[in-house]
């Protein structure tokens, strides 16, 4: 790799995570508005799916649900059930003590 691609790489990572993080910083973010939580998942993702399907499913996903939100657990990746369980608890059972049944 010449030093101006190795460059352009690194250009290009410093940007995805500074992306990421001013999203993940925004009101809209915090407050579960779905299409910030679109564009953080297209911007955290785009790395990992390469294919652009995969991510458009995730997406398609979260606007399927009218009362979708995400909460956001500090300190824990992939098993939050097991390294914050009263956290998890707790916000499952705000959502659904909160969302009413559709009939």
């Amino acid at each position: 790799m010449s030093a101006g691609a190795t460059g352009d790489v690194l250009l290009w990572q410093r940007w995805h995570i500074g992306l990421v993080a001013f999203l993940a910083n925004t009101r809209e973010y915090a407050d579960g508005d779905i299409e910030t939580d679109a564009r953080y998942y297209r911007a955290h993702f785009s790395k990992t799916l390469r294919r652009s399907d995969q991510l458009e499913s995730i997406v398609r996903r979260l606007r399927a649900l009218p009362r979708a939100g995400l909460v956001v657990l500090g300190e824990c990746g992939h098993f939050s059930y097991l390294e914050r369980p009263s956290e998890v608890l707790g916000a499952i059972a705000e959502f659904a003590i909160t969302t009413p049944v559709p009939r």
